[in-house]
């Protein structure tokens, strides 16, 4: 009986430490940025831009094979499903990849990059305004020199008002 009893204990010892260890894996996977965009892409209320001519964030000669997102004229309920997709969504996506950012709850605004090649990065910016009821998404190939002025802009939030200033 006592054989019995620890065998069972250690069966379900090893399947919770197995159970452990499949959870520990999947909570540090990490969504590539291109998924990211793919997955916001597929929120409801978001819409893909056909026309990627131009965006308030980022001029079009830094983004090269640009695509964007948008979503207009959200309701408090489509804000909030929406909002909290994104951040389910960007959640995934490692915070080694954050390189500037802001949010007040109102508005927000985040940018990560992920390097390719020398000289070639993949960058995502996700800007959200509550207040407004919008989300722009962009996602894009661009240079070093972009990801570093993104990086060092500087972010005001006033209200629901945000401003980006980079160096170029």
């Amino acid at each position: 009986m006592k054989k019995t009893l620890v065998s069972v204990m250690l069966a379900i010892l090893a399947i919770a430490a197995s159970y452990a260890q499949s959870q520990s894996k999947t909570a540090t996977e990490t969504t590539s940025l291109k998924q990211a965009f793919t997955e916001i892409s597929q929120l409801p209320d978001v819409n893909v831009e056909v026309e990627a001519s131009s965006w308030d964030i980022i001029n079009n000669d830094r983004l090269n094979n640009a695509q964007l997102l948008y979503a207009t004229g959200l309701d408090r309920e489509q804000i909030e499903q929406t909002g909290n997709g994104i951040y389910r969504i960007l959640d995934k996506v490692g915070l080694q990849y954050m390189v500037n950012g802001a949010n007040n709850h109102l508005v927000a605004l985040f940018i990560y990059a992920n390097q390719l090649a020398d000289n070639k990065n993949e960058l995502l910016v996700v800007l959200c305004s509550g207040y407004k009821g919008s989300v722009n998404v962009a996602y894009g190939i661009t240079d070093n020199n972009t990801v570093q002025a993104m990086q060092q802009a500087r972010l005001t939030i006033d209200g629901p008002s945000i401003s980006f200033q980079d160096n170029k």
